[in-house]
């Protein structure tokens, strides 16, 4: 019995250990991972690091992402997404890094992503975003030197794609970037 009592000892400290100890990192990149972003991702609470680029990930992102206040990198680039950005993406108050380039997403960039005031890094070029970029994003851009992944400038086309700068302000070092 003292083998049994040692295993079940063992396997509860494990488990608080998942939950409480450590932080939980996703890392598929390029692994042909196929299927979609699945709604209960929301219980990976500790989860600080979400990289699926270039998969077979198709459908939308969840809304229940925004539960997620640990993610500090969000990787879903180079897949299938389809639907909009979600705006509860604004809640992940300790995201750096956001890049979903390459997708089939369409919509506008939510407004909430102005909260994200850790964020360094956004990318999302590539899909079928539409309007503005928001005011909040370009106040984030000129508060903090908010960058994309390849260290160009925010409002840069490769960034945005088909999205348009609200002002010559948010925009000021892309001359030719499109001013609505």
């Amino acid at each position: 019995w003292a083998y049994i009592e040692c295993r079940a000892l063992l396997l509860l400290l494990l488990i608080f250990c998942f939950y409480f100890c450590f932080k939980v990192v996703i890392e598929l990149g390029e692994s042909n991972v196929r299927g979609t972003i699945p709604s209960n991702i929301e219980r990976l609470t500790k989860l600080e690091s979400l990289v699926v680029d270039n998969n077979n990930i198709e459908g939308p992102i969840p809304s229940e992402i925004g539960k997620l206040t640990s993610l500090e990198l969000i990787a879903i680039s180079m897949n299938s997404l389809t639907g909009s950005i979600p705006p509860e993406i604004g809640r992940l108050s300790n995201l750096v890094y956001f890049h979903v380039q390459q997708n089939d997403l369409t919509g506008n960039l939510p407004i909430e992503m102005g909260r994200l005031t850790l964020l360094k890094s956004i990318s999302v070029y590539g899909n079928q975003l539409e309007g503005f970029i928001p005011e909040e994003i370009c106040d984030l851009r000129l508060n903090h030197k908010l960058r994309d992944f390849a260290d160009k400038p925010l409002c840069s086309p490769d960034t945005y794609g088909g999205l348009k700068c609200p002002s010559r302000e948010c925009c000021d070092d892309c001359p030719t970037f499109p001013i609505g």
